[in-house]
């Protein structure tokens, strides 16, 4: 018998099963490397010609200053100024700084109500400008009001909106008349004004600012519930009463993304300060991210009125919150013709 340390040699029938396991033939490998450099040369290929072709698809100082003196030289007030892409925030250098832009991601989504005319600046040829999704979100009420006018790389078109509202009323713009308040069980507590803001006694204040919630920038009244059963409460005297009340509040900054024991919902509504009577609503469970609306009909109200904007939260960490209450007036009508075109 063998010994244990002797190990019988491998017969030759064992040759061709041992080579199959060594690895891929020599020529597939060459073929596998030769398709790696072919697939890195095209892609080296495609960037040079993306880097050398981009400069064509950008327009120069001189086509955004051209842009931006035709709609100095025909803007009417409320008019506003949409970007597409959305990203192409060199435009708003160029345009008057009393005309609104609005530049953000989903901004072709937004109905601009306040505005009744918008000024287009496309630069459709641009990578990944995405023209046909935007031209369906845009396109709805929206008529265009005479020709596109193009400067180098940019196509300008002015806009009729038909989604226009007029706005009678904001609590943002009318802030430093209001009467700001910490309303809880224990009573009342007022805020003082510094000119700027409502400040109260527990470090909550209330203040006309800009804030950006989900990438979108807006002009709002900046609160912060004081925790508890206790409500933030904003009084307005001298609302104008129209067709509709809009509001609309979401959080600032990261605070939509925080969450455990300590963050809890956010709500907020308006009352008829004469009668108590809840007008809107809404709100805001922990984890949303977009701002919440509710609007109604102003039935019932008188032509001027006071109203009640309250923010409240059984906890007060992270619900520091962009509201905006706005009354808005009926649809303007219509003039035969060329309506909102520029004289």
């Amino acid at each position: 018998m063998p010994s244990p340390e002797e190990r019988p040699a491998p017969s030759h029938a064992e040759g061709p099963a041992l080579s199959q396991v060594e690895g891929p033939a020599p020529s597939l490998v060459r073929g596998l490397r030769l398709g790696e450099l072919g697939l890195l040369g095209t892609g080296g290929l495609l960037a040079l010609a993306f880097h050398f072709t981009l400069p064509s698809k950008l327009p120069d100082e001189a086509d955004y200053r051209r842009a931006g003196e035709e709609i100095a030289s025909a803007a009417q007030p409320g008019d506003a100024v949409l970007l597409h892409p959305w990203w192409t925030e060199r435009a708003r250098l160029f345009v008057p700084e009393s005309v609104e832009v609005a530049g953000y991601l989903g901004s072709e989504q937004d109905p601009l109500t306040a505005h009744p005319r918008i000024w287009l600046i496309s630069q459709r040829r641009l990578p990944r400008a995405a023209t046909s999704d935007f031209e369906r979100a845009f396109s709805p009420g929206r008529a265009k009001l005479g020709e596109t006018k193009r400067f180098g790389t940019i196509e300008l078109t002015l806009y009729r909106n038909d989604r226009h509202r007029p706005v009678l009323f904001s609590a943002a713009g009318g802030l430093a008349s209001a009467r700001v308040y910490i309303d809880g069980p224990g009573g009342r507590a007022d805020c003082s004004f510094d000119g700027r803001s409502h400040r109260c006694p527990n470090g909550v204040s209330a203040a006309t600012e800009i804030h950006e919630v989900v990438f979108r920038p807006h002009r709002c009244v900046y609160l912060r519930p004081p925790g508890g059963d206790a409500r933030t409460v904003v009084e307005l005297p001298g609302v104008r009463v129209g067709e509709k009340l809009a509001l609309e509040g979401g959080l600032v900054w990261d605070r939509p993304s925080w969450k455990g024991p300590n963050i809890t919902p956010l709500r907020l509504g308006v009352e008829d300060a004469s009668t108590g009577r809840t007008l809107l609503q809404a709100t805001a469970p922990v984890g949303l991210e977009q701002p919440v609306h509710a609007e109604a009909p102003a039935a019932g109200l008188p032509q001027t009125a006071t109203l009640r904007l309250w923010v409240q939260s059984d906890s007060a960490e992270a619900r520091e919150t962009c509201v905006e209450l706005v009354s808005y007036g009926p649809p303007p009508a219509l003039a035969q013709g060329n309506p909102g075109a520029s004289p």
